[in-house]
């Protein structure tokens, strides 16, 4: 009996291209940049591009289709922590809080953005992220065109995030997530996001560390030697050279992290 294709497939967009995965060991990129200013119908020909490359010999799609999980590099995203009295209100009124929150950041655009929003476990933190919806449209368009769905999108930072809270072990602290010269850094507090901060870095310890001291310092907080400090990263580093940051490696495209 030959095995069913598994529905499963993975897209990662952003400045180094658009590139697929699945189904199986299937793999298809395409060089065509994915920036916040990228035309629609060329974000739509570059999905299907590769879309085509990773199925054209998949056979008949499973039954409901192909699912897609998509990452977006973390430019192409709006995020931050947001403050407020989330707990205590139904859902509805958290949804007219976060779209004042899109309101105040993007003015006349709010209408434009597609809001997700994560509420955390003190139920006064939320972790808000806006993608303009011409780009989930476009990926929705690309997708359609080989009978695939948008299962997920997500920016880089929240995949990396997902996959390491298995295995990384911090309630009090700073975590920073490095990616594409950028470092986005989160204070946690008790186990929820307090702060987030977004810093273009060059990957040394003392630029980490300047930058957790400043997202700090701006919620009255400093950096000492009882501050817990986990680093997540795509690229290789060197664990011993970076203490007492605990250093922890994630791949995009797949599930889990390795220390």
């Amino acid at each position: 009996m030959s095995r069913r294709p598994t529905a499963a497939i993975e897209l990662r967009l952003g400045a180094a291209g658009v590139e697929a995965r699945g189904p199986g060991p299937r793999s298809a990129r395409t060089d065509r940049a994915v920036t916040a200013d990228i035309p629609p119908a060329e974000l739509q020909a570059a999905v299907a591009e590769v879309l085509a490359g990773v199925l054209g010999q998949a056979g008949a799609p499973p039954r409901g289709g192909w699912q897609a999980h998509v990452v977006l590099d973390d430019p192409l995203c709006w995020l931050d922590v947001v403050q407020g009295d989330f707990a205590s209100q139904p859902e509805r009124v958290v949804r007219t809080m976060m779209q004042a929150c899109a309101g105040e950041i993007f003015g006349k655009d709010a209408a434009a953005q597609a809001l997700r929003w994560h509420l955390q476990a003190d139920g006064r933190h939320a972790l808000l992220l806006a993608v303009h919806e011409s780009l989930v449209r476009a990926v929705h368009d690309g997708l359609a065109q080989h009978q695939a769905t948008l299962a997920r999108m997500e920016p880089a930072f929240a995949r990396a995030w997902n996959a390491a809270a298995a295995t990384v072990e911090l309630r009090d602290g700073v975590v920073a997530w490095l990616h594409a010269g950028q470092g986005i850094f989160v204070h946690l507090r008790r186990g929820s996001m307090a702060a987030l901060g977004r810093e273009a870095v060059d990957g040394s310890p003392g630029t980490l560390n300047q930058s957790a001291q400043r997202l700090l310092a701006r919620h009255g907080n400093a950096l000492d030697e009882r501050t817990g400090r986990v680093v997540l990263t795509e690229a290789p580093m060197d664990a011993h050279r970076f203490a007492p940051w605990r250093v922890h490696r994630i791949g995009l495209l797949t599930e889990g992290a390795t220390a």
